[in-house]
């Protein structure tokens, strides 16, 4: 009952006259509507303070976002005249058809207060970037003490500054063999909030189906950064199978415009976005002497080969070692396939090792190699050969396997695919 008697006082003040109280508010005393048509303009930059809050009661203020590029700095205050309330308070943004932009509500059982003469205060910050220009916004605030048996005064506080404010520009992504390599001008176009000359840090976002991953950096004077394509959060994404936007954040860390102590950070974001190229399957791609083509991309930074030959006909490469895996742009592909004639003919070879991976070679993929003369066999798990893979190569050669029992399977799988009188032995 009580509670209710003294909250229709309240009421019955707020159509009347501002109330005296025992604190002298910095600012100018103000008072909010109940309905966001009828909300109360705030002037940028000035401070403003409303006594006698009725608790849970929503107060409407506008503010209008100006021409210029920048951040509109929405500092609020909530304080209860008791040193042992629970209070709330809610904050919320929203545009001119009352969507909701942005909403934080603080306070209650167990948050951490802030001592106001005696009082306890409750602080929100909005650093707004990105709202239409010359538009207005609307602020709707509700608070409470947070005591169900007694009423105690509640004082709202409120400022709005506009902060002028670009991000960095001249932002490039380049692709350069393992790593993704970004550069920015670090240039501090137009804020000129409190002492900041600079941006106080930076980070990359990197966006896929719905997640969001940030790499921070450093601090504000960086101008550059470089980023592992075998990164654990750009695979997280899907790299390389899938598209990764890229885009720069600026950091900027902004102090309260009623009480100094009470900060938060805000990010902006350059206009500029990449996105990663895809890597598709049937990707030609040359390494060392070798050609490749891919022939699958997994989402987790890997895929696998296929061997097509060298990138020259003219070479004298005369031992040729086929890998376990090769390396392109940055992600670690698995040779899995010899192709069909992929060094058919070439009269200079003279050894060939044959990778880890290796299951397939294909059809006359070494025909005609008259001066080969040793091949091995590093697979465990070649598992096809195509017809005439070994054909027309010199009688002396050599077949190495990894142990006698592959020695036996590999000479069964060769049966007719490669010339007579060949030697098989262990590696």
């Amino acid at each position: 009952m009580k509670k209710g008697i003294i909250a229709a006082l309240a009421c019955a003040l707020f159509v009347t006259a501002v109330p005296l109280t025992a604190k002298a508010w910095t600012g100018t005393p103000i008072r909010g509507y109940d309905n966001q048509e009828n909300a109360t303009p705030l002037t940028n930059g000035e401070a403003y303070f409303e006594e006698a809050i009725i608790e849970d009661k929503g107060y409407y203020y506008k503010f209008n976002t100006g021409a210029q590029d920048g951040v509109s700095l929405v500092s609020l205050e909530s304080v209860v005249e008791n040193s042992t309330a629970s209070g709330q308070f809610t904050a919320k943004i929203l545009d001119r058809y009352g969507s909701v932009i942005s909403q934080q509500t603080v306070g209650g059982a167990g948050a951490a207060y802030r001592n106001d003469a005696g009082g306890r205060a409750l602080d929100i910050m909005f650093p707004l970037n990105g709202l239409a220009k010359n538009e207005w916004y609307y602020i709707c605030l509700s608070a409470n003490d947070g005591n169900a048996s007694a009423s105690y005064p509640i004082t709202n506080r409120l400022c709005v500054k506009f902060v002028s404010f670009l991000p960095a520009e001249g932002f490039t992504m380049k692709h350069e063999g393992n790593k993704l390599n970004f550069s920015w001008s670090n240039v501090q176009k137009a804020n000129n909030y409190s002492t900041l000359s600079s941006f106080d840090g930076f980070c990359l976002e990197l966006y896929a189906d719905n997640v969001t991953k940030i790499k921070e950096i450093g601090n504000g004077g960086a101008t550059s950064y470089s980023l592992s394509t075998t990164d654990p959060d750009l695979l997280s994404l899907g790299y390389p199978a899938k598209g990764v936007r890229i885009r720069l954040g600026c950091i900027q860390k902004y102090r309260s415009a009623l009480e100094h102590t009470v900060t938060t950070t805000n990010c902006v974001y350059s206009n500029t976005v990449f996105v990663t190229e895809v890597v598709k399957k049937k990707t030609a791609s040359a390494v060392s002497d070798l050609k490749y083509e891919i022939t699958r991309v997994a989402g987790d930074g890997s895929g696998t080969v296929k061997l097509l030959g060298f990138t020259k006909t003219n070479n004298n490469i005369k031992n040729v070692k086929i890998g376990a895996t090769v390396n392109i742009d940055g992600t670690t592909y698995k040779i899995t396939e010899i192709d069909q004639k992929a060094f058919a003919g070439n009269k200079k070879i003279k050894t060939v090792e044959i990778g880890d991976n290796v299951t397939k070679i294909g059809t006359k993929a070494f025909d005609s190699c008259t001066s080969l003369k040793k091949i091995t066999f590093r697979t465990r798990n070649l598992s096809s050969v195509g017809k005439n893979a070994f054909t027309n190569i010199s009688k002396k050669t050599t077949v190495l396997s990894p142990d006698s029992k592959l020695r036996k399977k590999y000479k069964k799988l060769l049966k007719k695919k490669i010339v007579g009188g060949v030697k098989y032995k262990i590696i």
